[in-house]
């Protein structure tokens, strides 16, 4: 995965103020503040009468993006309202205060507000067969980049490994193995990670080899067609990416998670496999999709089985987005 940098920053601008791109930009569900204290709004505007006074860590769930999800700015700080509830209680924050309840990163990440007071965790490799989850703990370490042209901070952990992403979330999760990659990735593991049309990918929990008991292997799987136009690019129509179970005696159930993946109008949808495992501690898989839903950059996307709703296999609970080189 990529560390962001000015340009992540210039790429999330272009991203918030483009309305096409508002569109496509996911918001998380689950919310936590992250402020000392937040006004909870009878209307989108700071002008709002204040309904509540909200404290650090406080607990909120979406009801929908205000005004479409428009971009604007409040004491030159940019961002969006956003309608919530809490508690009994439904009104409007302003997005720079908050952050999701599950949060993806990488070891020096770029940070420009304080950092979430959440549990934070690592994935580590563990041997050449397994991942491990690990508690850790972080800091923002001041640095000067050449690129900024001054000081900025990044994210720091208190190992002496390199994880391979790092999650911060509201829940309390349990350390030790979470997969069987390791050394791995899918990409090795099937010759290919990517989930171009045709593509079946099997994706399991992991478990200890004395570990008897049988766990569901689940698989992601794409269809679509792939053709020549007249300029001779090659043109992919009517993807879709389906999670499902299979069943070799029956009709297999199939998710449609094409709508989590779908690119812009006139791209083809470029999307790929990067991790899997159980970091909810459920015994079925979660798994990190990689998408490329704007020319200017791509996403890994956070799909956990916990948070499956009825029909589901997986739900998405956050996002990352990172640049192209």
């Amino acid at each position: 995965m990529k560390t962001p940098t000015l340009a992540f920053f210039l790429l999330l601008h272009f991203l918030t103020t483009n309305p096409l791109h508002a569109q496509l930009h996911f918001f998380p569900e689950e919310i936590i503040v992250n402020a000392s204290t937040l006004n909870l709004r009878d209307k989108p505007d700071k002008s709002g009468k204040v309904v509540e006074k909200l404290s650090r860590g406080a607990a909120l769930s979406l009801v929908e993006l205000a005004n479409g999800g428009e971009y604007v700015e409040v004491d030159s700080i940019a961002g969006y309202w956003v309608k919530v509830q809490y508690k009994n209680k439904t009104g409007y924050v302003f997005s720079h205060y908050l952050t999701g309840a599950w949060n993806l990163y990488q070891e020096s990440d770029v940070f420009d507000r304080p950092l979430p007071q959440l549990n934070w965790y690592g994935v580590y490799i563990r041997d050449s067969f397994a991942d491990e989850l690990r508690k850790i703990e972080v800091r923002l370490e001041e640095e000067y980049m050449d690129f900024f042209g001054q000081n900025v901070n990044l994210l720091k952990t208190n190992q002496k490994e390199k994880s391979k992403f790092i999650v911060a979330t509201s829940a309390a999760l349990k350390p030790g193995l979470v997969s069987n990659l390791g050394v791995y990735d899918p990409g090795a593991l099937y010759m290919s990670s990517e989930l171009s049309p045709g593509a079946m990918i099997p994706i399991q929990p992991g478990q200890e080899m004395s570990d008897t008991i049988p766990v569901d292997t689940r698989y992601l799987a794409a269809t679509g067609c792939a053709q020549f136009e007249d300029s001779d690019f090659v043109k992919i129509s009517g993807y879709r990416l389906y999670a499902m179970e299979f069943q070799p005696n029956g009709p297999s159930p199939k998710q449609d998670i094409t709508g989590w993946v779908q690119p812009e109008e006139g791209l083809n949808p470029a999307v790929s496999l990067v991790w899997f495992g159980d970091l909810d501690g459920d015994r079925k898989p979660d798994a990190i999709i990689q998408d490329a839903p704007f020319e200017s950059g791509a996403r890994m996307s956070l799909f956990l089985s916990s948070k499956a709703r009825n029909g589901q296999f997986l739900h998405k609970v956050c996002e990352y987005f990172y640049p192209y080189d």
